[in-house]
């Protein structure tokens, strides 16, 4: 795919959701912890695909890539700059989407899905999404998945539904929004929650529960927030951590409950040195677990950031450090998974690399760090670059 056409999708992805809903979360835990599922590069074609690795085995095997030819001329070949997967809570199948972009037209305008089974003879079932609003903008977060049903912004106030068992859709619109509405999936995989947008303010949003059943709304709170790109919801959202720009450029970390400010910690760092993405809360409750870029002199570090609810010391661990930088928008593109037990957060390093030439091999990896050590033990797991990518860099040394 042509370098423009990747650095466009990355731009549209970011001003997607102006309340700094970007929680891509490249990596995936499956339900017992066991097996974690990340982006990775197919050998054959470059194309980003996805991978699965066992945790016992220390193995990763290839589980599916995304490739299709243009309708009606095999000529042009479509390679999706973006896989989302996740597990099913079955724990063994895995959800796969991602949209399909024209390099004629240089739009992703059609949306995939597929439904594989991992280590079962379950067969492959493929769906394809009508026209939405914003296909690519559909996998910025995890999929809204409950009860076999996926639930997708056909609209700024419609929802598409999709069954995953029949493969019927149907439709949804919310006739009484206020604004622009948006949903978000529960941290847990078993809710929904949605933003609406109040018109009467240039900076205000209703944040509540869905019922996917019935579609009524359930109000939590207002925010009025000017968010800085890292926005986390617990449990049951009556807790939302949001990360502010004050005085000088200075971050604070927000923790708001049912719409009152419970904590406001200074963060000691400035909006112009680092950017903060993704967040979720650990299974206590006590920290926010996010990622951060740092960018510097064409230069960048990646990690994991841990901010404490208390007066403990917030803990930066640096996976990646003075890597050529692509475009700083792209920090949205590195981002944590969380296991569900908490004691492991995994990232992934594939999405910097694929609109940035210059990444260097040693970079690209699937990266676990132990939460329950002291010193953040670090384990690296490689991932292969694209041909032409190491054919760069040896062309540069």
């Amino acid at each position: 795919m042509k370098t423009a056409s990747a650095r466009n999708w990355v731009f549209g992805l970011i001003g997607l959701l102006a309340w700094g809903l970007c929680i891509l979360a490249c990596t995936s835990f499956s339900p017992d912890d066991k097996k974690v599922l990340y982006p990775a590069f197919d050998a054959a074609t470059g194309t980003p695909g996805v991978a699965i690795f066992d945790r016992e085995t220390q193995k990763s095997t290839m589980l599916f890539v995304p490739i299709a030819y243009e309708p009606n001329d095999t000529n042009v070949v479509i390679k999706p700059q973006f896989v989302r997967s996740q597990w099913l809570p079955d724990g063994k199948s895995v959800l796969l989407a991602w949209a399909e972009e024209s390099e004629k037209s240089g739009s992703s305008d059609v949306l995939k899905l597929a439904v594989t089974g991992v280590g079962t003879q379950q067969p492959l079932r493929l769906f394809t999404i009508p026209t939405l609003k914003d296909a690519s903008g559909s996998l910025v977060t995890p999929l809204n998945l409950v009860n076999d049903h996926v639930y997708l912004m056909a609209g700024d106030q419609e929802i598409l539904i999709l069954d995953l068992k029949t493969g019927s859709l149907d439709m949804h619109e919310f006739t009484d929004a206020k604004g622009d509405f948006s949903i978000y999936p529960g941290p847990a995989g078993d809710k929904i929650f949605y933003i609406e947008e109040l018109k009467e303010s240039t900076n205000a949003a209703v944040f509540g529960q869905l019922n996917p059943a019935d579609f009524s709304r359930t109000p939590i709170m207002t925010l009025t927030n000017d968010v800085k790109g890292l926005f986390t919801i617990n449990q049951d959202g009556s807790r939302v951590g949001v990360v502010e720009e004050g005085a000088e450029n200075q971050l604070s970390f927000v923790l708001l409950e049912k719409g009152k400010v419970r904590l406001k910690r200074p963060l000691g760092l400035k909006s112009a040195e680092i950017d903060l993405t993704g967040g979720a809360f650990n299974p206590k409750g006590d920290t926010v677990i996010a990622t951060f870029a740092r960018t510097k002199s064409g230069e960048a570090d990646y990690g994991i950031i841990e901010i404490p609810l208390s007066d403990e010391p917030i803990r930066q661990t640096v996976l990646i450090s003075n890597t050529p930088a692509g475009d700083k928008q792209q920090s949205v593109l590195f981002q944590a998974g969380l296991s569900h037990d908490g004691k492991t957060a995994a990232a992934t390093s594939t999405y910097l690399a694929v609109d940035n030439e210059k990444f260097r091999a040693e970079d690209c990896a699937l990266f676990f760090v132990d939460l329950t050590d002291p010193k953040r033990k670090i384990t690296k797991v490689p991932i292969p670059l694209p041909a032409h990518h190491t054919q760069t860099n040896r062309k540069q040394k």
